[in-house]
């Protein structure tokens, strides 16, 4: 099964959505440990999603790596992983 970018970049913005619903639902409330298991792991998988994403919209056009944009996304993906 062949996936194009734009696949991808949809499936990346739908699953950042869910995320921001993920994390309203584990905001200070107490949940067993598998639940808080797949949570975190969602977001790990989210993250994984938007780098995934990310890159490829950069590979796919390098010109994109001359615009003041690339300065956010690389702030943005080392925020993610710390």
């Amino acid at each position: 099964m062949k996936f194009n970018l734009k696949t991808i970049s949809k499936i990346a913005f739908w699953a950042s959505v869910l995320g921001l619903f993920a994390f309203i639902f584990d905001f200070g409330f107490e949940k067993e440990d598998l639940t808080q298991q797949i949570i975190d792991g969602f977001y790990f998988a989210v993250i994984i999603l938007g780098l995934i994403s990310t890159f490829g919209r950069y590979i796919e056009n390098p010109k994109l790596l001359r615009r003041k944009v690339v300065f956010f996304d690389v702030l943005s993906i080392g925020y993610g992983w710390f």
